[in-house]
């Protein structure tokens, strides 16, 4: 489990393509004496930057001799290779299902979006619920809590107003998985605690091919899956549904919109609830294809 290793500072735009450039060119970057000037970041974004890329998957961090070093994922490489800017709704999907399935690196994320079940819910209820897993401080939970949000909802929702300097907004708020409710869910009276929700998404608005390439990852090889599990996951999977901000209605349009292309099978005879994964394509290669029908559309 890992609290806070965003050092507060939730992606900014720029940042994921920065950090590839840099890993791609010296693998030490980020442990370099000259890392704040080679990458134009203060040292606490540094470390940010350094945790973000790990987070997202984009590089894999190891030991070389007695150096740390990064490498771009086969993750990283696509999408340095087809988006470098992270400018494709399918990209920030594929970075944001990578992100709130890694238990290890972002756990209050995984938590968040696996596992605290509250369509309405305001920080203390998601710090309160956490802390009864979770051996941390709760001021590193709560501040996990304020990235979270930093990360999901631009900042002129957050503050109410245009913030001129918009840019340091994080690109995942473009997916439109949170909101504020209200200033504080009791008419705006000081003292209390602001409320925030989840946000149903618009199956028509998810490519494809990129919410099959997340499926077929968190399905492991496994044939066949209960509709029930696909939408909620369990201990060894993580669930699409929650992860897409799918309910049960939306999870099936997605799933039949994707049978047509003969990739899976939604079973709903003879008692059985399931889909049966027919394609022998592994995930990123079903990613690859989102990109080559954007080369098509252009």
């Amino acid at each position: 489990m890992k609290f806070k290793g965003h050092e507060s500072f939730a992606i900014r735009r720029g940042w994921l393509y920065k950090g590839m450039k840099h890993v791609r060119e010296r693998g030490d970057i980020f442990l370099a004496k000259d890392a704040m000037e080679e990458l134009g970041l203060g040292s606490n974004m540094v470390k940010s930057l350094r945790y973000w890329m790990q987070a997202t998957g984009l590089t894999k961090e190891t030991s070389e001799g007695s150096h740390r070093v990064q490498k771009l994922t086969e993750l990283g490489e696509l999408i340095w290779r087809e988006d470098p800017y992270i400018e494709e709704i399918g990209t920030l999907w594929l970075l944001h299902a990578h992100l709130v399935t890694n238990e290890e690196l972002a756990t209050s994320w995984h938590f968040f979006f696996q596992r605290f079940l509250m369509q309405e819910f305001t920080k203390e209820d998601f710090v309160h619920t956490l802390r009864g897993e979770a051996d941390a401080a709760e001021s590193s939970l709560a501040s996990d809590f304020d990235c979270i949000l930093a990360t999901y909802i631009p900042r002129t929702l957050l503050k109410g107003r245009v913030d001129p300097e918009s840019n340091i907004d994080c690109p995942l708020g473009s997916l439109g998985l949170l909101r504020p409710v209200s200033v504080d869910g009791t008419g705006g009276k000081e003292g209390k605690s602001k409320v925030y929700r989840r946000e149903l998404q618009d199956p028509a608005n998810i490519p494809s091919e990129i919410f099959l390439a997340v499926l077929l990852a968190f399905a492991k090889g496994r044939a066949e899956l209960s509709l029930q599990d696909v939408l909620s996951g369990t201990e060894e999977m993580a669930g699409a549904g929650r992860t897409f901000g799918l309910d049960f209605a939306g999870l099936l349009a997605m799933l039949y919109r994707m049978e047509r292309s003969g990739a899976l099978q939604v079973v709903r005879t003879a008692g059985l609830d399931v889909v049966r994964i027919r394609t022998k394509e592994p995930p990123l290669a079903w990613a690859e294809r989102y990109y080559e029908g954007l080369v098509g559309e252009g």
